[in-house]
């Protein structure tokens, strides 16, 4: 991904993280594949999912695992929306490949991710390390009830899933000076002719980032 192509997002979350002390890559899964996102795809024309961008998180990390500034023993996965789905996928131990990875993140951060994959009883999701999921009340493009419903069902679980959800709050609202607007162009997600909405809430972002650093403190920091 050229310095061009990041988004004031990417920028803002690399900036916090490297005065945290921690290194930063940003994988694209896009650029390579001849795509910009999925969002405007129809579902059929969606080949790039998460399940498959799962690899590229695999390889990123064995490339990270190659730096000699980098201790492997304090990685941690980050993403927003398709990415923290993406991190889900690339934590979910049900997966044979994922389990026998040699090596395994010490945490990981998903900003509204979509949950329903593993919501169901009957789906296996175990993370690899301890995840902290932060999204808004009232998205209505991935919505928090599926979180919820894999926080309910990992309870007493020996791996922490940490939900934080924020009131009058939408998907992307970490985003930079993003308006709050509905959007029309997203294929396959929310009420049929009502379109999703999204939009920067900046008090939300404050207390998520907030949780965010806590938390990556917590885990890494030992």
């Amino acid at each position: 991904m050229a310095a061009g192509e990041f988004t004031p997002r990417h920028l803002a979350m690399a900036r916090v993280l490297t005065d945290a002390g921690y290194n930063v890559l940003f994988p694209d899964s896009f650029t390579p594949r001849g795509r910009r996102s999925t969002c405007q795809d129809t579902v059929a024309q969606r080949e790039i999912s998460a399940m498959n961008r799962r690899f590229d998180v695999q390889a990123a990390m064995r490339w990270v695992t190659t730096q000699p500034d980098v201790d492997v023993k304090r990685i941690a996965l980050l993403g927003w929306s398709h990415g923290a789905s993406t991190v889900l996928a690339s934590l979910n131990l049900a997966e044979t490949d994922v389990a026998v990875r040699k090596i395994q993140p010490r945490a990981a951060v998903a900003f509204y991710p979509d949950c329903r994959p593993y919501a169901k009883p009957s789906e296996p999701f175990k993370p690899a390390a301890p995840l902290l999921i932060l999204m808004g009340e009232n998205d209505d493009w991935t919505p928090p009830q599926a979180c919820e419903a894999i926080e309910q069902k990992m309870q007493g679980s020996d791996t922490e899933l940490a939900l934080r959800l924020y009131p009058d709050t939408y998907h992307d609202f970490d985003a930079p000076g993003l308006p709050v607007h509905v959007r029309m162009d997203v294929a396959g997600v929310g009420k049929r002719g009502e379109g999703v909405t999204s939009g920067a809430n900046p008090d939300a972002r404050t207390q998520a980032y907030r949780s965010m650093l806590n938390f990556l403190d917590a885990k890494l920091n030992y």
